[in-house]
Parts: structure tokens; sequence; C-alpha cells
């Protein structure tokens, strides 16, 4: 797509979006990942998923504390 392209229709419905997070001691970017995804301006479903891979750091604590407060779905 070029810059003089006129910008497509958007659709009828918008597809819904999964994003899976694998996760091993991620304590000091899970937070602000998740942070950036809830941020999005996606108009349709968008679910983040975080797996947890047994960290020994805070990331499962600090995932669920933002899945506690993020706008989205995190699971």
């Amino acid at each position: 797509m070029d810059d003089d392209d006129p910008e497509p229709p958007a659709p009828a419905s918008w597809p819904a979006v999964g994003v899976v997070i694998p996760a091993r001691n991620e304590a000091d970017c899970i937070g602000p990942t998740i942070a950036a995804l809830d941020r999005q301006d996606y108009p349709g479903d968008l679910v983040i998923v975080v797996v947890d891979d047994r960290s020994t750091d805070p990331t499962a604590a600090i995932a669920r504390e933002m899945a506690r407060v993020a706008s989205r779905s995190v699971q």
C-alpha cells in the first residue's frame, strides 16, 4: 500500500484476536507488555493469554495484577 492509495473500508465486523505471551522469569517486562497490548485501539475483541512457565520471580503475580486492572481480557 502506497501513501497515495485510499484507505480500505473497515470490515463489517472485526475478527477476534488472541495474543499468547509465553513467559518465564519475565517480571521486568511482563507488566509493560500487557499494558501495551491493553492500550491497542483494535476495535474487535482482543484476548491476552499469559502462559507462565514456572517462573521463580514475580512474573505470575504481576500478570495477575495486570489482568485485574486491564480493560481487555487477560487470562
